[in-house]
């Protein structure tokens, strides 16, 4: 009986799910990556065919073209901005850069020993988080080239995260686990084990709460302060590529690979809502959401094939 009540009240949500309310396009092929900032007003993203390009969101202007090599695009496969947004990193292979967002400069052209999967940065952006292909994590310091500490799991690491004070790291690999850092003494806190490889972690704005995704297996809120499973969200065979929490961290936004955001009550674990992406095209390249944002009243997504996506979250 509740097998039959989950499948109906997942139907439901489908049906009911909300459109977006406003819809740009960005990229005119497609996305490979995207980031928005903390606030919301600006996005990072890497294109198929542009490379790297830096976005005002309000009113909708690129600001900066990026890319790795002068008369070249560069397929960005990873980005990230700063808590601050004074700073911003592309990773391409094992090349990554960190770019002023104020003008646009490069501060610094770094090399890793294998190819990077994924990368965050701290409050200033003087600090950066990388997971390697090669399972290497590295915390480094971009303007010295310095690592502060380094990291190891045995497999690829497809998802990294640093909360708020930069005490704490969250790293997800292919080596089915996710584990908590201490960034202050190099410590491993705590692991999880999963049944499958984790495609994406997050923290909560607090840091109080993280996200962690498993391939074909419930998904994972978590507290921090003591490692305990808060919910499960019981979407086995759902793809997410990106999560966001709500400002007061009762839900979380997750962005799924068939082009909707399933809102998820933390507590519970149970699913509140859905919206859906508006497709570029009726028929031609799918749209995946690759990044959120949101606040008290509006839900911001970046979709596979090149389109910002506005939602209204009043009720």
């Amino acid at each position: 009986m509740k097998t039959i009540l989950i499948i109906c009240l997942s139907s439901l949500l489908i049906a009911c799910a909300k459109s977006p309310d406003s819809s740009s396009e960005i990229a005119t092929q497609g996305l490979f990556s995207g980031t928005f900032s903390k606030d919301g007003q600006n996005i990072l993203i890497g294109s198929q065919l542009h490379g790297a390009s830096y976005w005002r969101v309000s009113p909708l202007e690129r600001t900066f073209n990026w890319n790795h090599q002068q008369g070249e695009y560069t397929q960005i496969t990873a980005n990230a901005i700063s808590t601050d947004g004074s700073r911003a990193a592309t990773a391409h292979k094992n090349q990554w850069i960190l770019w002023n967002t104020e003008t646009g400069a490069s501060l610094a052209f770094l090399q890793a020993p294998s190819n990077i999967l994924s990368i965050a940065l701290n409050q200033d952006g003087s600090r950066a988080l990388l997971g390697l292909e090669s399972g290497d994590i590295w915390y480094t310091d971009p303007l010295t080239g310095n690592n502060v500490q380094e990291f190891k799991q045995s497999e690829a690491v497809r998802s990294v995260a640093i909360n708020a004070d930069a005490t704490l790291a969250l790293t997800g690999s292919d080596n089915y686990s996710a584990t908590f850092w201490d960034l202050l003494n190099g410590e491993a806190l705590h692991t999880e084990n999963l049944e499958n490889m984790s495609r994406h972690v997050t923290f909560s704005p607090s840091g109080n709460k993280a996200f962690i995704s498993s391939l074909r297996n419930d998904h994972l809120i978590i507290n921090t302060r003591d490692f305990s499973t808060l919910s499960a969200i019981q979407e086995r065979y759902t793809i997410f590529n990106g999560a966001h929490f709500s400002v007061d961290e009762k839900r979380v936004y997750l962005a799924n690979q068939q082009g909707y955001i399933q809102v998820f009550d933390t507590t519970t674990g149970e699913e509140t809502s859905r919206f859906k992406a508006k497709r570029k095209k009726w028929f031609g390249a799918s749209r995946a959401i690759i990044a959120l944002w949101a606040d008290d009243n509006t839900l911001k997504a970046l979709t596979s094939d090149g389109q910002l996506q506005t939602f209204s979250l009043a009720p």
